[in-house]
């Protein structure tokens, strides 16, 4: 392939990673879940006042809902909200954009490590087949079109084996403190990066012991060790602050087992992973996980993805020692989790199976030499994904609106406009987290700063469980409750999911 054709498709891929990832980003999915919302509200807080919500001046973690997110995202979210002001636009720029920029980078990652053996003629086509995948795969548009943490910590990680590819090859003095600075911040955006990434930079200075300590220099190796220095004292910080909270209270460690049952549970949570179930036909339980209908993978990748690793493993490619490293160690932060399998957790699979993918498509190109079959299997690739696309972009807000809190924002906006009628405003806590689409969206916007009670109220705001037995004689008060919580009687607004499924009654009294 020459060097136009390769920088054309190169752009064009590009080109369709953005706008597959940015087209209608801030009305699909069709509401912020609470973490989004919260991430919204913390990033214009630190904005506005250099503190989050509870008062806590440039925070390592989030408190957030208790839960101590990490804070990168929530800093970069900053740019497009001074920019573009606090919408779902805004809030989610971050991961569109970086999910976008992924695709570039493992472009040249998949490049760097195939040039690693030189039997393959054919690396370019590879990397390129492989970026396609990625740019098109139904697992990262879903996470790239959400204020998802995980999704910009893969963006950091590839960036630093993109920096640590370029100094074992190149000897780049600078290349290994920016691998180190990179694989820093990634530490930041998503807790889960604690338990993958020591154990897989360990495994490739294993496989590249020669390369480093041949290249190794002074400079790099003092800049690398300022880098670290200050990595693991923030790290420390953020750990005494609460940054290890959220880890023990999702994980299997908070259930009491005897060891035996530990690992029985590690190995079926880790295996779970790799079930074909979850990769190509059913997909994560959770359905904010996934398209309706569509798994994490094309269900038509199954046979690229056996096919490519028959070819990678028959060959037993140099590429090997790193494609396999990454795959095996990827599910591990998902491993300690309670709802195995899980599609956040497990977002570093991606890259390696679009690449294996790719190997399969090559494999098939090479082996089969029969012009027709490959047409037609690459027709069915196209077909399944615009199946995807429109169960994404079509049957996915109408089917699943009530599972992104859909509603929460059509409430506030009701509520802005005749609080002032009332003396009070109960809402109903049955959907998790209301309080933070008051903070969001109350107009006009106020900061306030939360002390760790708002999930009951604040104002003239209560959140609880309606009782209309009990509640539907009190007076100058305005309820907003479930339509199992309060019936037709006295309905004054019912806000409807995009199926039409009544999700919330106000009543006025």
């Amino acid at each position: 392939m020459n060097k136009i054709k390769t920088i054309l498709i190169f752009i064009i891929i590009t080109l369709a990673a953005f706008a597959v990832r940015f087209y209608q980003l801030g009305i699909n999915p069709p509401s912020l879940d609470w973490d989004e919302a919260s991430i919204g509200y913390n990033a214009y807080t630190i904005l506005k006042t250099g503190k989050d919500e509870f008062g806590n001046f440039l925070p390592l973690s989030i408190r957030s809902f208790n839960d101590y997110k990490a804070s990168v995202y929530v800093y970069l979210t900053i740019i497009p909200v001074v920019i573009l002001g606090l919408t779902e636009f805004s809030i989610r720029f971050t991961s569109a954009f970086s999910g976008s920029l992924t695709v570039i980078i493992f472009y040249f990652i998949f490049k760097k490590i195939l040039e690693f053996d030189s039997r393959l003629t054919n690396k370019n086509t590879i990397a390129l087949i492989a970026m396609a995948f990625l740019a098109l795969s139904p697992w990262h548009i879903q996470f790239s079109r959400v204020a998802f943490e995980a999704n910009l910590a893969l963006f950091f990680v590839a960036c630093g084996l993109l920096f640590f590819l370029n100094y074992v090859e190149k000897k780049s003095t600078f290349a290994l403190p920016a691998a180190i600075l990179f694989w820093g911040i990634s530490l930041f955006t998503y807790h889960a990066q604690k338990i993958f990434l020591p154990v897989f930079i360990v495994g490739l200075i294993i496989i590249f012991r020669k390369k480093l300590l041949k290249n190794l220099s002074k400079t790099s190796l003092i800049i690398s060790f300022i880098f670290l220095s200050v990595i693991l004292f923030l790290l420390l910080r953020s750990s005494v602050v609460g940054g290890q909270s959220r880890f023990f209270s999702s994980s299997i460690f908070s259930e009491r087992k005897t060891i035996i049952e530990y690992g029985e549970n590690l190995l079926n949570s880790y295996l779970s992973h790799f079930d074909i179930n979850f990769l190509f036909i059913l997909g994560d339980w959770q359905v904010r996980h996934h398209a309706p209908q569509v798994a994490q993978l094309l269900l038509v990748q199954l046979p690229l993805v056996i096919i490519g690793l028959v070819f990678l493993l028959k060959f037993a490619f140099k590429a090997n020692n790193v494609i396999f490293l990454w795959l095996l160690l990827a599910p591990l932060p998902a491993v300690f989790g309670k709802d195995s399998p899980n599609a956040v957790r497990s977002l570093l699979m991606i890259p390696i199976l679009e690449f294996i993918s790719a190997c399969g498509i090559i494999a098939m190109i090479e082996y089969i030499k029969k012009p027709f079959l490959i047409f037609l299997f690459v027709t069915l690739v196209c077909a399944n994904f615009l199946f995807y696309l429109h169960m994404y972009f079509i049957h996915m807000p109408w089917e699943n609106s009530q599972n992104w809190q859909y509603g929460y924002k059509q409430v506030v906006d009701y509520v802005n406009k005749n609080q002032n009628k009332y003396e009070r405003i109960i809402v109903t806590d049955a959907y998790d987290q209301p309080y933070i689409y008051f903070l969001l969206y109350e107009q006009p916007m106020q900061i306030l700063f939360n002390n760790g009670e708002f999930y009951k109220g604040f104002g003239k705001y209560i959140f609880r469980p309606i009782n209309w037995q009990e509640d539907k004689n009190l007076k100058n008060t305005l309820l907003v409750g479930t339509p199992d919580q309060i019936g037709q009687e006295k309905v004054i607004k019912q806000i409807d999911s995009l199926s039409g499924k009544p999700l919330f009654r106000i009543v006025a009294l």
